[in-house]
């Protein structure tokens, strides 16, 4: 049937999206919205949580100032958020941190030569791993029997 409305014999055809098109317009926007995400400054509570996550509980230890559920924990939470607050940089409030607990306080210490043997133990401890197990699984050489003189 046909529409009563429309007279298909005069009606120019209107062009429609094909799929193409409409595949990049949704790609277009994917991007915007990504881009403004990306580029958009984050929330004092988010810088809060980074700060915090960069950060070792001294009560835990093995656990970020984020995930810990301990007192001082908290404590230093509450008080990232108040330095947050005030204006402070990130790099600022790091650097309150290491200037009370020391680098120790980082999960994440700088590389220097104290923490060098740190980062290079797993590697070699590896290759040793590896380099006996080569030993092992190589097929062993019978030495030809020498004939008594």
């Amino acid at each position: 049937m046909s529409d009563p409305l429309v007279d298909t014999e005069t009606a120019p055809d209107a062009p429609r999206p094909t799929g193409k098109v409409v595949v990049i317009l949704l790609a277009a926007a994917v991007a915007v919205v990504a881009i403004g995400l990306i580029t958009a400054p984050p929330r004092p509570e988010d810088r809060t949580k980074i700060i915090a996550a960069q950060l070792r509980c001294p009560v835990c230890q093995s656990e970020s100032v984020l995930d810990s559920p301990s007192d001082t924990a908290r404590q230093m939470r509450e008080l990232i958020a108040s330095q947050v607050a005030e204006g402070r940089t990130d790099q600022e409030i790091i650097d309150y941190f290491v200037a009370r607990y020391g680098t120790w306080i980082l999960l994440d210490p700088p590389a220097s030569p104290r923490t060098i043997p740190l980062l290079v133990a797993p590697a070699v401890i590896l290759l040793l791993g590896l380099w006996l197990i080569r030993g092992r699984l190589r097929p062993r050489r019978r030495r030809p029997a020498v004939p008594p003189s």
